[in-house]
């Protein structure tokens, strides 16, 4: 629709501004309320501008990539199930020498996502059970080493689950299947049974490999037919469903798939828009952005609700105001360690004393909180030996990650595209003030070279009014002929 207005643009235009109640309705419909204000001769209409009634309002805006548009996730990834790095970027400076196959999370998966099999089976496997019953929503609030998991293994999937607790809104998550839709939907459905559907858009072949559980979850294939007739019973129809799930009373979020639905899928009454992976174009931002802005998808709601909020997830590393806070939290740590140990550790006697246990099991326990308390110094001369001496040591850290570097290139892609927009516009209202309009008079065209605004609107009102005179004539014709025949009959 961008490119259809250029041609047509004059003469459209003209008979608009002129043509009374439909007309006029018609053009500011095309023209939506952001840009009632231009002219009417070559307008390109935008589908994120018309009027609320028929799109709900976005905030923020995604003609461009705000800051109030993404929501910055910090990265708190472990080294290894077993071997936690409390510095991140200690963390990726090894991963950059090291091979990536004897990382469980590589920098990649650092970045953005939790892909791996290695890194799913650490999560959701047997020695994980990161979906089980420790991550329900009876225990929202909970602390200790799942959650942990979870925040060392895929920081922003966490950051994801927490946000979807805290609004009781409709909600549209679209992460590819590269960037952890499988991993986040089975975390959704831990915390929020019955209220979260997946949809891949997967043929069913495609899901054959799949666990059954994850096979209900994503349900079945949609069917234009079935829907037509009212019997689709695919998670996305059930979702759209304006009967019964028009706020989300019955399925309240929505996992899709953006590999397969970026492009020609509709979500109605959405209220959240969650995008977890960072788009790698303009356009496929603008596809991403638009699955829940649809024409009249949110028309069963009031116009109070007819506003859809959307939220871009990036992943950044810590600032170093973080790091300096999280290395003394760990120093911190370390002391009570060694207190403890100077309490219980080498007190051999005190311990034999209260226990009741023999020299053997005393001399024993103070063995080993000899060992614990030299490994926690020796640990922390470690790390200090490994601290940066002055600001040049830090250079070679990395300091932005693919998420951010991903979101420049967006952001530039953006701009680049809606001043691609803004040139269209101007050189469509440029050709129609330059090109000469034609008039059909007779059965030949004939060239009037330009015409002024006001010649071309008085041109349409000639229009419109010959056709009005016409219609009437026939009106008139029907009725007499209508009226002949009924006393013919009689």
């Amino acid at each position: 629709g961008a490119g259809a207005g250029a041609g047509a643009g004059a003469g459209a235009g003209a008979g608009a501004g002129a043509g009374g109640g439909g007309a006029a309705e018609l053009l500011s419909v095309i023209k939506g309320h952001y840009h009632a204000h231009l002219p009417d001769e070559g307008f390109i209409s935008y589908f994120m501008g018309s009027p609320r009634p028929a799109f709900p309002l976005v905030s923020p805006p995604t003609d461009r990539i705000s800051a109030e548009l993404v929501r910055k996730v910090t990265l708190q990834n472990f080294g290894g199930e077993n071997n936690r790095k409390g510095h991140l970027t200690e963390y990726l400076q090894q991963c950059a020498v090291e091979s990536t196959g004897k990382q469980r999370c590589t920098i990649a998966q650092a970045y953005t996502y939790a892909g791996r099999e290695d890194v799913f089976n650490v999560l959701c496997g047997k020695e994980g059970k990161l979906c089980g019953a420790e991550f329900t929503s009876q225990n929202p609030g909970q602390t200790g080493y799942i959650p942990d998991r979870l925040l060392g293994y895929s920081s922003k999937l966490a950051a994801v689950c927490d946000d979807v607790a805290e609004n009781k809104l409709k909600t549209l998550i679209l992460v590819h299947s590269s960037h952890g839709f499988k991993l986040l939907l089975r975390l959704l459905d831990a915390r929020f049974p019955q209220k979260v559907l997946g949809y891949s858009g997967r043929p069913p072949a495609q899901l054959a490999t799949w666990d059954d559980q994850l096979r209900a979850l994503v349900g079945t294939e949609h069917s234009e037919t079935e829907r037509a007739a009212g019997g689709c019973g695919c998670h996305l129809c059930r979702f759209n469903d304006v009967e019964r799930n028009l706020r989300g009373e019955q399925s309240r979020i929505i996992v899709a798939d953006a590999k397969f639905c970026s492009e020609g899928v509709s979500f109605f009454g959405v209220r959240e828009v969650m995008l977890v992976d960072v788009p790698e174009s303009a356009s496929e931002w603008a596809q991403r952005a638009g699955r829940a802005v649809r024409f009249n998808g949110h028309a069963r709601l009031p116009e109070s609700e007819c506003h859809v909020r959307m939220r871009l997830y990036v992943s950044v590393l810590p600032t170093k105001e973080e790091q300096l806070k999280k290395a003394a939290a760990e120093a911190a740590a370390e002391k009570r360690a060694m207190e403890i140990n100077d309490l219980f550790g080498d007190d051999s006697e005190s311990m034999e004393v209260d226990s009741g246990a023999g020299e053997g099991a005393a001399k024993k326990k103070g063995k080993r909180g000899s060992v614990v308390k030299a490994g926690a110094a020796k640990k922390t001369k470690a790390r200090k030996e490994k601290e940066p001496e002055g600001e040049g040591a830090s250079e070679s850290a990395p300091t932005r990650t693919w998420d951010e570097m991903q979101v420049e290139k967006l952001t530039a892609d953006v701009e680049a595209y809606a001043a691609k927009l803004h040139q269209l516009r101007d050189n469509a209202v440029d050709f129609c003030k330059t090109k000469p309009l034609w008039i059909e008079e007779g059965s030949k065209p004939t060239k009037h070279g330009t015409k002024s605004m006001a010649d071309k609107q008085q041109d349409a009102d000639a229009m419109i009014a010959d056709t009005a005179a016409a219609a009437a004539a026939a009106k008139v014709k029907v009725k007499a002929k209508a009226e002949a025949e009924a006393e013919a009959a009689f």
